[in-house]
């Protein structure tokens, strides 16, 4: 059982190291990034138009233990790595998260509407896994029912969830006046890989303090497979379909700015290629055994204990829900080109709640260079510290960040890792957030309007002789909405003498003169 430990704590701890999820440093660079509109459908990134290189415009790598490489493996009087199972224990908590995520952007495509809306569509590749070891079953599993104090062995916790799957979106966001604006995606996901243990699974080991006998319970013990043994034409087509969904809020009033975002509502139905592998419901009474050699004892155990355990496979339908996350941000500005934010990510993995917490300040240097510098509190980590660029050459922008710098150097030492980074390409006039007037009026605020024909004068010296009268496409309040008009070449106006058009014009009437009296 030792060596069956060893391995499972061992692979948990070097291979499962790899990938990852939301990086709040780089949140903090605000809209001027177009990732952010992943985290909150609300935020449209500045731009006319904005294009995603395919693979290389969002890359994400994160990793989450409670312990490092360098606090359960040991080297041995013979040089050789050995997972070091006392010291392994000693720094566990009741329970112990191994979490890693990844996720590649395919495509990525949006544009700002001239009415302020926006919208956004997306092709990503992501894997998510995580794992619950409890300490109990650990301490169970290396020391043996002593450790239990005759208290029952709870297993209910032991949990694993792990999926690579597609994802397609399609978001809208849409102001509510100058303050306000909200935004929504809907979701498709196409699961592809998936090994995950049943929600309803229920297991108990019971020590009889008199006999020190043991007493097995077990339902539901099965773990859920899908497209382990599946070709390749299964990875484009097959029936594994979900829908999801998120929703997103931003809010401004002066220097301060909230916003806020639920992502991830929804679940992926696995339907192709799956297996289920289980054992079948036991509830049976360990009595130990009693052995003169190694191979008596193996036997014995055999015949005794594993073989009360009647494994089976069948081809089943499952369903395994999102990581579904609530994100809260707020932020003010003391100056124009600064902000401090505080922002709250809480996740829930495995039916439990994960939380990051993290303060911290966003610099503008210009319209093209940005830096964000944020104190961060990782699950299961100290506090560390963050750091996000963001630098743009022309259309192409890039952008660099993690949430936890130090640390990070010495692989084996690594208990938590965060990196995200990639390119982009913005085309059009960049627009301030409130800027959500174009400079053509809103179709709906124009109003035809029934004029009377106009007249041209008819005096060859009026200064508007010659001139047509200018097309009125419509009005918004007291202004005239026209055409462009042409530069017409007035004539000059002559003075007209006084008496010169008597007898010329019928309407002309000389001026009497009044006689002023002298004094």
């Amino acid at each position: 059982m030792r060596g069956w430990l060893t391995g499972i704590v061992g692979f948990m701890l070097m291979v499962n190291s790899a990938l990852g999820q939301t990086g709040v440093s780089i949140y903090h660079l605000g809209d001027r990034l177009i990732q952010n509109n992943f985290e909150n459908p609300s935020l449209m990134p500045r731009g006319r138009f904005f294009v995603g290189i395919p693979v290389l415009s969002g890359v994400r790598l994160n990793y989450i233990n409670r312990l490092s490489y360098n606090e359960a493996i040991i080297d041995n009087e013979d040089g050789e790595a050995e997972l070091d199972i006392d010291r392994l224990i000693s720094n566990l908590d009741d329970n112990n998260l191994i979490y890693s995520s990844g996720v590649v952007t395919i495509a990525y495509l949006g544009t700002n509407l001239s009415n302020g809306g926006g919208i956004t569509a997306f092709v990503r590749e992501k894997y998510v896994s995580s794992v619950n070891l409890p300490k109990s079953v650990v301490e169970f599993a290396w020391f043996g029912n002593v450790a239990l104090n005759g208290q029952p062995l709870v297993l209910n916790d032991l949990k694993a969830d792990n999926r690579y799957y597609r994802e397609y979106g399609l978001g809208y966001s849409h102001p509510l006046g100058d303050q306000l604006r909200i935004g929504g995606r809907f979701k498709v996901y196409q699961g592809l890989l998936a090994a995950t243990t049943d929600d309803s699974f229920n297991g108990r080991v019971q020590t009889n303090p008199e006999d020190f006998t043991l007493n097995f319970s077990m339902q539901n013990a099965r773990i859920h497979t899908a497209g382990l043994e599946a070709e390749s034409s299964y990875f484009l087509f097959n029936g594994n379909y979900g829908f999801g969904a998120d929703i997103g809020v931003d809010w401004t009033y002066d220097k301060f700015n909230v916003n806020a975002a639920i992502r991830d509502i929804g679940a992926i139905r696995w339907r192709s290629n799956t297996t289920t592998y289980g054992l079948n419901d036991s509830d049976f009474t360990y009595r130990g055994v009693s052995f003169a050699t190694v191979d008596d004892l193996i036997e014995e155990v055999q015949d005794s204990l594993l073989d009360k355990f009647q494994d089976y496979e069948e081809i089943v339908q499952f369903t395994t829900r999102m990581n579904i996350s609530f994100l809260l941000n707020g932020s003010y500005r003391p100056w124009e080109k600064g902000a401090v934010h505080g922002t709250m990510v809480n996740t829930l993995i495995l039916d439990q709640p994960r939380t990051t917490l993290a303060l911290g300040y966003t610099h503008d240097f210009s319209s093209s260079f940005s830096l964000s510098g944020t104190v961060t509190k990782l699950p299961q980590q100290f506090v560390n510290f963050g750091l996000a660029a963001r630098i743009e050459a022309g259309p192409v922008q890039f952008y660099l960040g993690t949430d936890k710098i130090f640390g990070n150097y010495n692989l084996t030492d690594v208990e938590a890792l965060n990196l995200r980074f990639g390119a982009n390409l913005i085309f059009g006039e960049q627009r301030d957030k409130n800027d959500i007037q174009s400079e053509r009026p809103a179709a709906g605020k124009i109003k035809q309007t029934k004029e009377k024909p106009y007249k041209p004068p008819k005096h060859k010296d009026h200064p508007n002789r010659g001139v047509s009268k200018p097309k009125v496409k419509g009005r918004d309040g007291i202004y005239t909405i026209t055409g462009r008009q042409k530069k017409v070449k007035r004539p000059k106006h002559k003075r007209i003498k006084e008496g010169s058009n008597k007898g010329k014009n019928k309407r002309y009437k000389q001026k009497r003169r009044k006689n002023r009296k002298r004094n």
